[in-house]
């Protein structure tokens, strides 16, 4: 009971982000958009064991590939599935972002109705049943920012490494994921500058994990290239017989 009490707003955000998933009803066999592409980029590695980026896309998107994979690996692979990953993730950066309310001081009842209005809004419902990489980012952006929020408020080396662990699967996802790692450096020297000294092991926390993971994504596309010898390749005669086979009739 005093678990509940003290949890409130973390239970009222989680029912009411449950009665708007059954109230959608998302799990069905449907493509939104450019998602069936990227539906099928699972579809290979869970087959093959190989990473392989459809030129399709115009995002980094290993993230959602390997996600979507996990949750394939486990419940089995469909696009029902590839849908809920996206929206599990969704319910962690919703929860993010009432943790990144909080970490400003705002009281936990105002935090509570401005994270119902992120989710209220509706490009989120839009994107978040499917397997575009809009809604992925934005819950990996918020999970970032809240460890960096944190850190910024404890001084905490641990929420350092986390918000850039975070912001690294953020650009694995899309490219203007690297625009965290450059604000948090702009933080850190205006902090610098007002304080006229710097932590170098924070600094290094908060930004080294994030650009070895994009250090190590350009030695990746070094290695596969950007061809369609190595990618798998779509193009606008292709896409209606990979419906076909996604949607068998």
């Amino acid at each position: 009971m005093k678990f509940l009490k003290k949890n409130v707003s973390i239970f009222t955000i989680t029912i009411i982000y449950l009665i708007l998933f059954l109230l959608m009803l998302p799990l069905r066999e449907q493509s939104y958009l450019d998602d069936f592409a990227y539906i099928k980029n699972v579809e290979q590695f869970v087959q093959t064991g190989d990473l392989k980026i459809t030129d399709w896309a115009s995002t980094t998107l290993v993230f959602p590939v390997l996600w979507g994979s996990l949750f394939a690996k486990i419940f089995g692979f469909s696009i029902k599935i590839l849908h809920l990953s996206n929206i599990v993730l969704f319910y962690f950066g919703l929860l993010a972002f009432y943790g990144i309310l909080r970490n400003f001081n705002i009281d936990k009842f105002k935090s509570v109705v401005f994270t119902l209005f992120l989710l209220s809004y509706l490009w989120i419902f839009q994107f978040l049943f499917s397997f575009m990489s809009d809604t992925f980012y934005i819950s990996l952006m918020l999970i970032s920012i809240y460890f960096y929020t944190k850190a910024f408020n404890k001084d905490q080396i641990s929420f350092y490494f986390w918000g850039s662990f975070f912001a690294g699967l953020a650009f694995l996802t899309r490219q203007i994921g690297i625009t965290i790692p450059i604000t948090i450096t702009l933080v850190l020297l205006i902090k610098l500058y007002h304080q006229k000294s710097l932590n170098w092991k924070i600094l290094i926390t908060a930004l080294f994990p994030v650009f070895l993971i994009i250090t190590l994504y350009y030695a990746w596309i070094s290695i596969v290239g950007l061809s369609a010898a190595n990618y798998l390749f779509f193009n606008v005669y292709t896409k209606q017989a990979i419906l076909a086979k996604l949607f068998p009739l």
